[in-house]
């Protein structure tokens, strides 16, 4: 599992996984989605979690808003 964003423009993260079974994505945080993108509206932590039924996993991203 990896979590990526564009560089200097944090108006989307993304959580990509791989599973078989595919994996059930949730974010969650200051702002909460079920699905891979996450629209992120201001700073704070966010936390990706993938599920099966083999187990889950977190990460955990930090954005930082600067003006």
């Amino acid at each position: 599992m990896a979590c990526a964003n564009t560089f200097f423009s944090f108006q989307s993260l993304t959580c990509m996984t791989k599973g078989i079974p595919p994996p059930e994505v949730r974010w969650r945080g200051g702002q909460e989605s079920d699905s891979e993108v996450l629209e992120v509206e201001s700073g704070g932590e966010f936390v990706c979690q993938a599920e099966n039924e083999h187990g889950r996993e977190e990460r955990t991203v930090k954005v930082q808003t600067v003006r």
